[in-house]
């Protein structure tokens, strides 16, 4: 799946400044290694409080961070959520990763090729493989830094080589359509309407 390489290098270039953005980009995957208010809190350190979910709201999403599946979130349903408000950057950036999520496993954007992955046995490790390779491709190409929490974990690899079924022209393809998006409300605004 995309992980916080992509994730990050779709943002807001007028945002990545913003702590509370940058963790909301990263949120949607984060929080299934939050499992305490002493994580909850560590994650969010530093950011305003005002900009950022509270732990209660925290716990009404984390067993459903991604409104259904990552490679098909219910961006509608997540934005049904009346504790969810677009003026806060966190909640700006984790709708930009849910958007990347769906953009990502989109057919027609062709950015895996599923049927080679399923003709040769669905074999995961190779398609875990592609991904480090892509990260390695989106790092040279955006030069964004890892959040330091992520970092710590190593939840990032990068690879050399050849993906096999994951095309990372296409995802590059995908993340300047998803940084123009994200770097402007009417393009948002004009997606959401098209959902």
């Amino acid at each position: 799946m995309p992980g916080y390489k992509i994730h990050d290098a779709v943002g807001n270039v007028n945002k990545m400044e913003n702590l509370a953005y940058r963790k909301g980009l990263n949120a949607p995957d984060y929080f299934k290694k939050i499992k305490s208010k002493e994580d909850f809190d560590s994650y969010f350190e530093g950011c305003d409080k005002q900009d950022i979910l509270s732990y209660v709201e925290f716990l009404e999403i984390v067993q459903n961070t991604h409104f259904g599946y990552s490679s098909n979130p219910d961006i509608k349903e997540f934005l049904s959520l009346e504790f969810v408000d677009l003026g806060k950057d966190f909640w700006e950036g984790y709708l930009i990763h849910l958007i990347t999520d769906k953009e990502i496993y989109k057919p027609e954007n062709e950015c895996i090729d599923w049927s080679k992955f399923q003709e040769e046995g669905s074999k995961k490790e190779i398609l875990h493989n592609d991904w480090d390779i892509t990260n390695q491709i989106v790092n040279n190409e955006f030069h964004i830094p890892i959040l330091p929490e992520i970092e710590k974990l190593g939840l990032v690899k990068y690879l050399d080589g050849t993906a096999r079924y994951v095309h990372p022209e296409r995802v590059l393809d995908v993340i300047y359509k998803i940084r123009k998006i994200a770097s402007n409300s009417d393009r948002l605004n004009a997606y959401l309407k098209d959902l």
